[in-house]
């Protein structure tokens, strides 16, 4: 058996890996890196096209660009092999795919590929606890608590088992713990976090006291987000503690998602539904279509989509309140280089007056949580570091290889025998 590294190690972004095992080839996600230079945008998995064409399936853990938008290349090659992931995942692919060639075209680069190669992904809806089987091979998806419908894969194959994590998140405040166990032979693991430890409640700290703060002294808080995942976790957190009276406007695909959570509550897995309800319809909240709806407010928090930045209201939106000193533009995830978001972080961009900061609100495993996951697996795995730069993932290796883990940091395009 053996992992072909196609993206997504010694790296963030790309993310896909082919599962060999004999005649049987199962891809496992299939994204794109969100770079941009003067003659291309994007950078696409390192495959093998011999390889490639021989695939059975591919493993599609959630529908973030760096582990979906390259799924269309597959199309555009005529390669049309069942993509399996949750149904909540499904739509959102489209969504995400589309909004990844609208950035290409922003940047004037030329396109990989056609919307109708996003419309003929042959995606196949799977609930979590559910059984697929290819050929000799028996997969169950599992919640990974990274946003609505992502999902780890439990992967058993002639006796062996993988576990592959996806991004998986194990404090969400929608979805429940996430807890790995049983005798495991590899683990394909998310370390987007390094040897940090993240400590959650510290972020709601200080989150609130940002916001706290910032409306207090007659200012408006900017928060760009993504449009599903941590931004529906942010709302559930003003929700519950915040106590300024101020008015929250958020763009309304995050509201929609929101929504879409209370349409299909069982199979989401979601545990707090009641909050929901109460976001949905508290007055405080607004939701807004274009930045111009809102008027100009002085005193507001807003959620607005593209945590990069890069979308059209957010980069409007920066423009405008970024001039102010009384306002506070707080990003709270990873920024790719090159992006507005990025360039407004460093300092960069003139005519930004506003407080600028950073408070990674929790998404991935840190340091703590993967020992303690490995704590919980029996056997001895060969543990493939992954989504997180070279750097980062060795010095994650030489701490779990003083405790006794096979911890491995690939190369891109390395193969590895499990």
């Amino acid at each position: 058996m053996k992992l072909h590294c196609w993206g997504g190690v010694s790296e963030q972004g790309r993310s896909c890996f082919l599962l060999q095992e004999g005649n049987c080839l199962i891809l496992l996600d299939c994204g794109v890196k969100r770079t941009f230079t003067a003659s291309e945008a994007g950078e696409y998995p390192h495959w093998e096209v011999n390889l490639l064409n021989g695939i059975e399936a591919t493993l599609l853990s959630h529908a973030h660009e760096d582990h979906c938008g390259a799924l269309p290349l597959l199309s555009k090659l005529g390669i049309r092999r069942p993509i399996y992931t949750h149904h909540w995942v499904v739509p959102e692919v489209a969504k995400s795919c589309t909004a990844w060639l609208q950035a290409i075209d922003n940047a004037g680069h030329k396109k990989p590929y056609q919307t109708e190669d996003i419309l003929s992904l042959p995606l196949c809806a799977v609930g979590f606890g559910e059984k697929v089987e290819i050929k000799e091979s028996e997969i169950y998806l599992n919640s990974s608590g990274h946003v609505p419908g992502s999902a780890w894969f439990d992967i058993a194959v002639k006796g062996k088992r993988i576990i592959y994590t996806g991004d998986w998140c194990p404090s969400s405040l929608l979805f429940p713990h996430v807890q790995f166990s049983g005798h495991t032979d590899a683990i394909v693991l998310d370390a987007a976090y390094g040897v940090a430890v993240v400590r959650q409640n510290n972020i709601y700290e200080q989150l609130l006291g940002t916001i706290t703060a910032t409306v207090s002294n007659g200012g408006s808080v900017l928060l760009p987000v993504p449009r599903v995942g941590r931004s529906q976790e942010i709302l559930v957190l003003l929700n519950r503690e915040l106590v300024a009276e101020v008015p929250i406007y958020v763009e309304a695909p995050i509201l929609e998602s929101l929504r879409n959570l209370l349409r299909d509550q069982e199979s989401s897995g979601m545990k707090c539904p009641g909050e929901i309800i109460n976001i949905v319809y508290n007055e405080k909240v607004k939701e807004f279509h274009r930045p111009l709806e809102m008027g100009q407010k002085e005193r507001a928090i807003i959620l607005a989509t593209d945590a990069m930045g890069s979308s059209d209201a957010t980069k409007e939106l920066i423009d405008y309140l970024g001039t102010s000193e009384k306002n506070t533009i707080i990003f709270t995830g990873f920024l790719y280089e090159g992006t507005k978001g990025e360039q407004v972080l460093k300092g960069t961009l003139d005519g930004i007056k506003a407080r600028v900061i950073m408070l990674t609100w929790k998404v991935h495993p840190d340091r703590k949580d993967i020992e303690d996951m490995l704590g919980r697996i029996k056997g001895d795995p060969a543990v493939i570091i992954t989504h997180v730069a070279r750097e980062k993932g060795m010095e994650l290796a030489r701490l779990l290889r003083q405790k006794g883990v096979k911890a491995i940091v690939p190369h891109i395009g390395e193969i590895i025998n499990l």
